[in-house]
């Protein structure tokens, strides 16, 4: 396989990241034309909608627009937690409602320019200001509503429990009451805002407000949706997913019960049908012809040749670099480098893909699960040929997401199958499908070297990473902005060590199959390298790896994290540790912290995972029970690939084509967890993927403390690693 390499640049590390990012989210009341604008059909035409971001029912209860995805995470929970508390409404009585109105209030600005994307567990720091200031407004707008009829000054008023009240007689009106006036009310532009010791739900954990209809079965996701007089499809693709049809016979499968179209799909063949396995007995019947695609034989052997090629070739200088870490490795006293490995991995979601559309001329309407309505919505447009305003997204909640919920290939079928067969169709692609069709995590090959003094301090780290980034294949219209970085570059020199010499190159690898986000991203494989040699060195020098990074570290939140983590596990230096193995991020653009210590036990002569540790500090906490949650899942995601989740490629298709094959974590299999938050006073950060990424370098060191063997190679039970 050939290497792609690209021209380099300079690009400035804040100017990337902020690009066209503007000044922040301006929040405007101003009710614009919701384009797409997806109201369920339940809609009470009578609310109030005082702003973007909240209505008032006639009954007095609060409904809180949530334009963010809920994949699992909690995110309508937490969002409407900070709205209601600046609102002062009751929360028995206070509910999210879904909203894919692509307005301006609901851009994430720092995200690729300014879209509607739920991604990079940037939610609650994107939206932590807006909802309290929606909340905040509307509060004072209802108090200037009451004060207005009652001719009482308004600084006698404060809401609670869903009512102004005035505080000196106890006399109170609901919201309800009030919500037709207070939409009168002139918008505050800066409306004040709670103290934080004010704070009565912030900070608390309350119950997820998705819980009842999940466990009563009544949550409707991307798949259950149905249309009045819908039909049904099941499609087959060709290898790579990306292979179009140079002929099909349909004979037999036109014949059978229920069949209304066999129609050939830009990557695949499909067959339209009254019910679903009707669709799917129909299509077994069908012979196809796939016309011959670039890379058609693509094998795992190709990509991991290509990218140990990659590391010896040129590359692109990454962001972050200082000094001269050439020259201070060659003048160092000893340098520890070595080779990681990760392959790709599928997103495994319990929920397949679908899509279900209806067109009608210009105007299509589409209901699935998605985290961008903005790109999906452009997805569409461009299929049609129309403006993405035409384009109405009905969002859901998703059945597992991770960085899989958008993508042009099941809406493009969708919409030309509505076309053909003049009526709402539903796609459903097969486990198979599903897996063939995914936007894999990239493979990645990394090399590190990291130069140390005679003291056996950090005087230098340069590393490599051979990789294949998804802003090119998902996003080109920013890549074309930012190229030729993509995402694997960034944060690659990142980390609390006081490093003064640095440098990243990285070396992109375009990939024949898709590459998307991933729980976790860049992430994932740049910090496997830094926090592996950290305790490569530690050993070399004979040191303790959890004292050994405590005599780098000076950032007080990062040492208290990594103390508090080594009291929950019994750490003690010098002593217990022959089982066990730590790693530690911080991220700035997560604004969070983490430290994950592995504890290993021996079991016939194989190293069994006990216990994950996790201490983790995201600044302000919403919900500690969310929190918990968010570091817990990410926590069995990160020892799931970590330990064992590995998807291979043979003549173009994945040679794991079903849960039975490839091969996740089972609850059996699962360890104990031991999770604490640190909570400070610092703006929130995320908690849905930051302990993703630090699972792998924890157990790869606790393998060697217990082994005294080095394991570079993920999944390490699939490559000699005796788990």
């Amino acid at each position: 396989m050939e290497i792609e390499l690209l021209k380099a640049t300079d690009i400035d590390r804040r100017h990337f990241l902020k690009a066209a990012g503007g000044a922040g989210l301006a929040l405007s009341f101003t009710l614009l034309p919701a384009c797409g604008s997806a109201e369920s059909d339940d809609d009470t035409a009578d609310s109030a909608r005082v702003n973007a971001f909240l209505a008032i029912t006639p009954d007095n209860d609060v409904e809180v627009y949530i334009a963010q995805a809920e994949m699992g995470q909690g995110i309508t929970t937490g969002l409407t937690q900070i709205l209601a508390e600046e609102l002062g409404s009751d929360w028995d009585r206070t509910r999210f409602r879904f909203s894919t109105e692509r307005r301006k209030e609901f851009l994430s600005p720092d995200l690729y320019g300014g879209i509607v994307l739920t991604g990079a567990s940037a939610s609650t720091q994107t939206f932590f200001l807006p909802m309290r200031q929606a909340g905040a407004a509307a509060r004072a707008m209802l108090i200037a509503a009451a004060a207005e009829q009652s001719s009482i000054p308004e600084a006698e008023f404060t809401t609670n429990q869903s009512m102004v009240i005035h505080e000196p007689t106890g006399d109170a009106w609901t919201f309800a009451e009030l919500s037709q006036k207070a939409m009168l009310q002139p918008v505050p532009k800066n409306p004040p805002l709670k103290a934080r010791s004010e704070f009565t739900l912030i900070g608390q954990s309350r119950p997820r407000l998705d819980l009842a209809t999940k466990l009563d079965g009544s949550a409707k996701y991307g798949i259950d949706h149905i249309v009045p007089e819908m039909l049904w499809a099941a499609v087959r693709h060709g290898p790579l997913g990306r292979a179009s049809i140079s002929s099909f016979s349909s004979s037999k499968a036109t014949g059978m019960p229920g069949v209304r179209k066999v129609v050939a799909v830009p990557h695949g063949i499909a067959v339209v049908a009254d019910h679903y396995w009707q669709a799917v007995k129909a299509l077994e019947t069908v012979e196809v012809e796939f016309e011959p695609v670039e890379a058609s034989n693509f094998s795992t052997d190709d990509m991991r040749l290509a990218l140990a090629a990659g590391l010896t070739a040129d590359g692109i200088d990454v962001p972050g670099a200082k000094g001269d870490a050439d020259a201070r490795l060659e003048t160092a006293s000893d340098v520890i480098e070595a080779t990681y490995e990760m392959p790709m991995a599928a997103h495994g979601c319990i929920e397949p893909v679908t899509c279900t559309a209806f067109v009608q001329g210009e105007a299509c309407k589409l209901w699935l699960s998605t985290q961008s309505p903005t790109l999906d919505a452009g997805y569409a447009a461009n299929v049609l040929g129309v403006d993405p305003s035409a384009i109405e997204i009905h969002n859901e909640f998703m059945g597992g997401a991770f960085g899989r919920r958008t993508g042009r290939e099941h809406i493009e079928e969708a919409i030309l199958l509505s076309q053909a067969a003049q009526a709402p169709v539903k796609v459903i692609w097969s486990r198979e499908e599903d897996i063939l069709m995914d936007q894999f995590r990239t493979g990645a090959m990394m090399h590190g070297r990291l130069g140390l003094d005679e003291d056996g301090r950090l005087v230098a780290y340069s590393v490599e990473v051979s990789a294949t980034g998804f802003w090119q294949n998902m996003l080109p219209d920013w890549y074309d902005r930012v190229k030729p970085l993509d995402i694997p570059a960034i944060g690659m020199l990142d980390s609390d060590y006081g490093i003064e010499h640095k440098k990243g190159r990285y070396i992109p690898y375009l990939s024949p199959p898709r590459i998307g986000p991933w729980r976790g991203n860049m992430v994932n494989h740049n910090l496997l390298p830094i926090e592996s040699l950290i305790d490569e060195a530690a050993h070399h020098h004979g040191l303790d790896p959890l004292e050994y990074r405590m005599s780098l570290i000076t950032d007080e939140r990062s040492r208290a994290v990594i103390e508090r983590a080594a009291e929950l596990s019994g750490w003690e230096a010098g002593k217990t540790n022959s089982t066990r193995g730590i790693a530690f991020m911080h991220d700035e653009r997560w604004r969070s912290r983490v430290a994950v210590i592995v504890e290993l036990q021996e079991q016939d002569d194989r190293q069994h995972v006990a216990t994950l540790y996790c201490v983790c500090d995201s600044g302000l906490v919403i919900n500690p029970l969310l929190a918990k949650q968010n570091l817990e899942g990410g926590l069995l995601f990160g020892f799931s690939w970590a330990l064992q989740e590995e998807l291979t490629f043979t003549d173009g298709f994945p040679d794991q084509r079903n849960f039975g094959g490839y091969d996740m974590l089972r609850m059996d299999n699962a360890p104990r967890l031991v999770v604490e938050i640190i909570e400070s006073s610092e703006e929130p950060g995320a908690f849905g993927e930051v302990a993703t990424p630090v699972v792998a370098p924890a157990l790869g060191n606790a393998l060697f403390a217990a082994t005294g063997q080095r394991f570079r190679r993920i999944p390490f039970a699939k490559h000699g690693a005796p788990l």
